[in-house]
């Protein structure tokens, strides 16, 4: 529904870039890109991109994709290569 923008929904940790442009998209790579901030919160016990909501947004459309391993000990290059794949900030480039 146009009513359920990504501050409204308050998804600011997990929402693909996509989904917080002047015309936002949603669909099955968005939902990969959800997948990979939930897992990466999982290992981590914080989102990819912390911070104010507004800040998370930011972060989410340009900011450099951060390496799980820097945040978690134990997390196999395997898990860390999914996790930036599903991370991508073009959704062409996710699974």
């Amino acid at each position: 529904a146009p009513r359920w923008t990504v501050s409204a929904l308050g998804r600011e940790a997990w929402a693909a870039p996509e989904e917080s442009g002047t015309h936002p998209a949603a669909g099955p790579a968005a939902d990969l890109y959800a997948l990979g901030c939930i897992g990466w919160w999982l290992l981590t016990g914080a989102p990819p991109f912390p911070g104010t909501p507004d800040r998370q947004v930011l972060q989410h459309q340009g900011a450099a994709r951060p390496d799980v391993r820097d945040h978690a000990e134990g997390v196999s290059e395997l898990t860390a290569k999914t996790l930036l794949k599903c991370l991508q900030i073009d959704p062409a480039q996710r699974y």
